[in-house]
């Protein structure tokens, strides 16, 4: 019996439970102007934890936390992002301890704060309002970070951007941006433009994107559906091949 309507899912491939997360709100009534309106401001997040049978086992409940617009499990760890809040929690898988938080210039914008989780323990940041990649360690300190303003190919445009962030396992990595959508991929030496995909999104929306073990990239759109990149073996040769269900 939730409290809260569910609007995030993470999988722990440890053990595979499935963590369901909520925002909780509540009913509150203010006065503007001699009107009374009714809000429903959130006051914190719950998860409840299932196993792939849908029976829940456990019930975590995370500090700090106002609302959950995405998480991740890895290495045994919980990463959840809390656009409200503007930070990235890390917390225990099993227990919901609170270990640390990434809270230093997180430029939340159309409320998107998406981050990928990367094999040798880095946190990256699509910090959109920043118009930058930023990587943290799993204490929420600052390791590096990439991108600027601008038109460049090396550059982030439009009105805030990249919306995502995803680690090749050939050790480069990938920024989704949206209107224009671009696709890059992110080297030691610079970035290379993935060509041939079409407008996943218009206006300020997030595109969801997932990267699998062998560098195929996947991304959704609500008119063309699940869009599969495939970038190729080489990173010098950069021309996509795209399947689209439309």
């Amino acid at each position: 019996n939730p409290k809260s309507t569910p609007n995030a899912v993470a999988v722990n491939r440890d053990n595979d439970l499935i963590y369901v997360f909520g925002t909780i709100n509540e009913v509150r009534t203010t006065e503007v102007r001699g009107k009374v309106y009714q809000i429903n401001p959130p006051i914190g997040v719950e998860c409840l934890v299932f196993d792939k049978q849908g029976r829940q086992q456990n019930t975590l409940k995370l500090e700090n936390l106002l609302t959950v617009s995405g998480a991740k499990i890895e290495f045994g760890k919980l990463f959840v992002a809390d656009i409200s809040n503007k930070i990235i929690s890390i917390f225990n898988a099993e227990t919901g301890e609170l270990e640390s938080s990434i809270t230093n210039g997180l430029r939340t914008c159309c409320g998107i704060l998406d981050f990928s989780i990367t094999p040798n323990k880095e946190i990256l940041v699509a910090n959109l309002g920043a118009f930058r990649v930023q990587a943290f360690d799993f204490n929420g300190e600052f390791k590096y970070a990439f991108g600027r303003r601008g038109p460049g190919i090396n550059d982030f445009q439009g009105c805030c951007n990249p919306v995502n962030v995803a680690f090749a396992s050939n050790g480069g990595i990938l920024t989704i941006e949206k209107d224009p959508t671009r696709i890059k991929l992110f080297s030691k030496d610079g970035a290379r433009q993935i060509t041939g995909i079409d407008e996943l999104v218009h206006g300020c929306h997030f595109i969801p994107a997932i990267i699998d073990s062998k560098n195929n990239l996947f991304l959704a759109s609500p008119h063309a559906g699940i869009v599969k990149c495939v970038p190729g073996k080489a990173a010098a040769a950069m021309d996509a091949r795209i399947a689209s269900a439309r």
